[in-house]
């Protein structure tokens, strides 16, 4: 599989702190989207930034990605702090039956290449 789930460990520790991966292959533009957690006690330590990097520089190393995205509820939470700390711009909002109003974060190519 091209586009794998992954667990975050604390080596230092050998503790498992988190996991995230994509939701599938790249879409139709290039698109590939991410998703991540960090357990509550790792949480405001960095872990979830360093982890969403790995895999937008990951998903970028993959000629037809052109952007990566990211869903988060829309409001100002951890999430979205993590993806502006990684270069994600805010792409809009969307209305998803399950959630409600839900924002979507896009980085390119280029953006993550100038961070």
């Amino acid at each position: 599989n091209r586009w794998p789930g992954y667990l975050f460990i604390d080596r230092s520790k050998g503790t498992l702190i988190g996991n995230g991966g994509y939701a599938g292959e790249p879409n139709e533009a290039g698109e590939v989207e991410v998703g991540y957690e960090v357990a509550p006690s790792y949480r405001n330590l960095g872990y979830a930034s360093e982890a969403v990097r790995a895999l937008v520089d990951h998903a970028l190393q993959v000629a037809e990605v052109t952007a990566v995205i990211a869903h988060t509820l829309a409001e100002e939470n951890a999430s979205v702090r993590v993806l502006r700390k990684v270069g994600f711009q805010w792409d809009g909002e969307i209305v998803s039956e399950d959630a409600g109003a839900i924002w979507r974060w896009r980085i390119t190519r280029d953006e993550a290449h100038a961070r």
